[in-house]
Order: structure tokens, then C-alpha cells, then sequence
């Protein structure tokens, strides 16, 4: 069985013990591994795993999908735990640049703090290609992109030296575990879009049935239409018809009710910080 439990999303869930941010953190199990994807924009997901009865000093793999500060805000708590030597895989493309959002206004950094690369470099695990990391657990470059991607990628960016441009994205990286049942698929923010990250997950893993994608898909608000959001739901159904879609985190409210109505509750699933799932 493969176990997820989410630690900190956008959205509280039923424990009001738990704390919620701006940000995404999810904690798996699976193989007799313990692995932490993401860790929020801040320490809040250490505390609420306190609360939750997860011990994250006994991390065996920790996994970073990108370099917006929101997914990797919380890395330096998680570094400092005490009896904590676990190593981070994330992207090489993450160290020496920063990263921007003009959405809402003035445009603001949203990178990861890069005085964790000084601190704590020989624990940073740099990933440039798709590779396994454990047995039935892969870390996935995304090679795919002949689907479109989410139009709220439009207000991000991000600089090397004194040039800046449209974030490419190419820090993006995928977690793909391997079960009986097919693939399940970890993409906490899907800015590359959700049909290349499912295909390049598949190609790499060599398997074609997908058990499940979890994670957010950056639809933001009035960055897609509705009949858009409709053709995302339509295609899951179409292609991957035994799998589930979990979502949260930068999935706006407007397009999960048009994912939820059309994908129905067996097939869709929206999470929250506290909540628990068990996958075949």
C-alpha cells in the first residue's frame, strides 16, 4: 500500500489542531520509506506532523519539485532537525537563480532561500536528468511539452546574473512511484501542465496505467475558462479511466468545482492540510 498524508496546503481540512499556508508539503509511505515531498513556505509542516504522530527526523528521502519558495520555504527547518541526515533531491536548475511573480500587482521574489546551498550543499542532492532514487521510486525531468501548459505560468519569471526571462521551468521535476496497481505520480504545483507531466512520468517509468496524480495544477483565477478546465477533465477521463486525481494547493476553488461536477467524487478528490489517503 502506498500512504499519503498532506502536512500543510492552502486549505485547512477538519483537525483544528493543524495549522494552513500558502504552500504544500505531503508526507508518503511506501516500500518501507518514509518521504517528504515539499515542505510548505515555512516550519508550519513540522508542527503539524508533530500533531499528526509523524516523526520527520525518520525522513529516508526528501523530495523538492521546484524552486518557488512556497514548496521550498521550509526546507532549512527540515535540515535542522535534530538526528535528521537525511539528503534533498531537487532540481540543479534551482541553485544560482532567482525567481519572480508579477501576479497581483508589484513583482515579488519568490525563490528558495539561496543561502541553503552555502549551508548545507553537501546534504543537496542535484538532479539535471530523470533517474530512481530508491527501488520503484523515480525523480522525473520533464521531457514532454506537447500539451499546454497552465496560463498562470504568464506572470512568472525568473534571472541568472543580470538577465531575467520567462520561467521555462525546467527546475520542474516529478515524483513517480512504481506500484502492482500502476504509477502514482507527485507534482505539487504542475507548472510544465498536467497531460506532460503524466506522459514523461509513464515514459520514464516504462508503464502505461497510471494509479494517480497528486498535486496541485496551477489553475489560477481567470487564467483558464471554463470550457478549458472542462477539456482537462474530459482528457483525464478519456485517458487514464481507472486513475484518481487528488488536487489542492494552487487548483483554484472556480476550476475545482468545474473538475469536481464533471470528474465526479469517485475520480476527483480535493485535499487539505490534515488529511489521509491509502493508495492500492
Amino acid at each position: 500500500m502506498l500512504s499519503f498524508k498532506i502536512l500543510t496546503d492552502n486549505r485547512i481540512g477538519t483537525d483544528c489542531r493543524l495549522m494552513s499556508e500558502h504552500g504544500l508539503s505531503i508526507y508518503i509511505q511506501y516500500g518501507g520509506l518514509n518521504i517528504l515531498c515539499d515542505t510548505g513556505a515555512s516550519g508550519i509542516f513540522i508542527q503539524n506532523a508533530a500533531e499528526m504522530g509523524i516523526q520527520l527526523s525518520d525522513t529516508d528521502l526528501c523530495f523538492i519539485s521546484h524552486g518557488h519558495s512556497d514548496h521550498t520555504g521550509g526546507v532549512e527547518n527540515f535540515l535542522m532537525l535534530p538526528g535528521n541526515n537525511c539528503k534533498v533531491y531537487l532540481s540543479g536548475e534551482i541553485g544560482g537563480k532567482k525567481f519572480y511573480s508579477s501576479r497581483r500587482g508589484q513583482k515579488r521574489e519568490i525563490g528558495t532561500d539561496p543561502a541553503i546551498f552555502e549551508k548545507y550543499g553537501e546534504r543537496l542532492l542535484p538532479v539535471w536528468q530523470s533517474q530512481w532514487i530508491a527501488k520503484d521510486i523515480a525523480v522525473v525531468k520533464i521531457a514532454h511539452n506537447l500539451h499546454p501548459r497552465p496560463s498562470g505560468n504568464i506572470f512568472l519569471s525568473a534571472s541568472s546574473g543580470e538577465s531575467e526571462f520567462p520561467d521555462s521551468f525546467n527546475h520542474e521535476l516529478a515524483l513517480a512511484i512504481k506500484s502492482e496497481k500502476g504509477v502514482a505520480i507527485f507534482s505539487p504545483c504542475t507548472h510544465s501542465g498536467i497531460f506532460n507531466v503524466i506522459e514523461s512520468c509513464l515514459e520514464f517509468t516504462g508503464e502505461s496505467n497510471l494509479l494517480a496524480f497528486v498535486g496541485g495544477l496551477h489553475l489560477v483565477d481567470g487564467c483558464e475558462s471554463r470550457d478549458e478546465i472542462t477539456s482537462i477533465a474530459d482528457d483525464f477521463i478519456t485517458g487514464y479511466p481507472y486513475a484518481k486525481l487528488y488536487t489542492g494547493h494552487c487548483t483554484c476553488d472556480s476550476a475545482i468545482k468545474i473538475l469536481e461536477k464533471k470528474m465526479g467524487p469517485g475520480k476527483f478528490i480535493m485535499f487539505a492540510t490534515g488529511d489521509h489517503y491509502l493508495l492500492p
